[in-house]
């Protein structure tokens, strides 16, 4: 081995790269999929969602990412999908008025007033 390597570094960079690479093309994704949401039709909003859902499966972490694509499950009125990133984000940051607010919102939009009561309060 090189002079102050150990074996565990060797590919210590290639993860980082990799890391780096993909939250760059989940960050893309992202872009594009938001750029689809603005078109306001069915069809981009489809498109959309096929890369919210990439960008979440190569950045599962990022807060941002599970939003939006709630938010587009939501829009298509796929509550029980919106839920599930909602409650991701709300994981993620659990302190987050808006997330307790969206969540509420999808227990209002699914006719489950006593839920979305508490999630409000």
């Amino acid at each position: 081995y090189a002079v102050g390597l150990r074996p565990s570094d060797e590919h210590a960079d290639q993860r980082e790269g990799a890391v780096s690479h993909n939250h760059t093309v989940a960050q893309y994704l992202f872009e594009t999929g938001t750029s689809l949401i603005e078109l306001e039709t069915e069809q981009a909003r489809r498109e959309a969602i096929v890369h919210f859902s990439e960008a979440v499966l190569l950045d599962p972490g990022e807060y941002k990412m599970h939003n939006r694509l709630a938010f587009a499950h939501v829009q298509s009125r796929d509550y029980h999908k919106g839920f599930k990133h909602f409650l991701a984000c709300y994981i993620m940051r659990p302190t987050a008025p808006d997330m307790v607010n969206n969540l509420g919102n999808i227990y209002m939009a699914t006719g489950k007033l006593t839920l979305a009561i508490r999630a409000y309060r």
